[in-house]
């Protein structure tokens, strides 16, 4: 089941978002460590759904 506020994300997107955060340009922000963990926290509470070009960015509704 579904939340209110629980982020929908395809595995295609996560693996885009590790990969862009593994970039040396965020070593001075943030720690390797630190988005690695983030991404793990990310990993576990997203609802994962597969691309279809039919589905809208919003769960719940049409587009």
């Amino acid at each position: 089941m579904d939340f209110p506020g629980h982020p929908l994300m395809s595995e295609d997107t996560l693996m885009e978002l590790s990969e862009v955060l593994a970039r040396d340009k965020f070593d001075r922000y943030v720690s390797r460590e630190d988005r690695r963990h983030f991404l793990r926290l990310l990993g576990g509470i997203i609802t994962h759904d597969s691309y279809h070009p039919t589905h809208c960015c919003v769960q719940g509704r049409q587009g």
